[in-house]
């Protein structure tokens, strides 16, 4: 349950009791979502439309202004058609999960690094989600609504969680232990 390269993401993160129950990262390479049903379709014909008014204005010979200004849609539908998929295969890339004793450590790589930490405590509500392929994710806080056509920023705003992980159960079973463990010690110190 342990791999040492995701574990040695964190090695400076734990606090000296801290140790790691569990390291992971989400599902890699290319990945189909439940919004992808809406968005194949719709992204092809805003691409489409696009490429084919600024392909249409270049070849009638109109002002040269009026052909950049078709340039934003020909980017916005190429990106919707292909670079959100590439977006979302960087990022899970980057993207590396631990289970503490104590915490939730989710740290996002790329450019600006960050590390989202949750305190195994302070987690109001824990929700599973099986997917087709066998793997999980799991919500720290309520799951989100059926996520929209801008996924990556309605999963923002959903909160932390672990996103197409393998042996989800497993990991959901550890984390509840832990999260009773960490709960039963602080009662303890209180």
């Amino acid at each position: 349950m342990l791999n040492a390269d995701i574990t040695s993401q964190f090695r400076f993160d734990l606090d000296p009791a801290e140790r790691i129950l569990w390291s992971g990262q989400p599902r890699q390479g290319w990945m189909l979502r439940p919004q992808d049903i809406f968005m194949i379709p719709f992204s092809l014909l805003w691409g489409g439309f696009a490429i084919f008014w600024f392909v249409s204005v270049l070849f009638i010979g109109e002002n040269i202004f009026f052909a950049l200004f078709g340039v934003p849609f020909v980017l916005v539908g190429l990106y919707m058609i292909f670079g959100r998929f590439l977006f979302d295969i960087w990022a899970r890339k980057n993207t590396y999960y631990a289970l503490t004793n104590q915490r939730i450590l989710i740290r996002n790589g790329g450019r600006v690094a960050s590390l989202t930490s949750l305190n195994l405590t302070a987690i109001p509500e824990i929700t599973f989600q099986e997917h087709r392929g066998g793997s999980a994710s799991i919500y720290f806080g309520a799951m989100p609504p059926q996520m929209g056509a801008f996924s990556s920023r309605v999963r923002s705003q959903a909160g932390p969680f672990f996103d197409h992980i393998e042996n989800g159960q497993q990991v959901y079973q550890t984390l509840r232990r832990a999260q009773q463990d960490a709960l039963h010690d602080a009662g303890k110190a209180g």
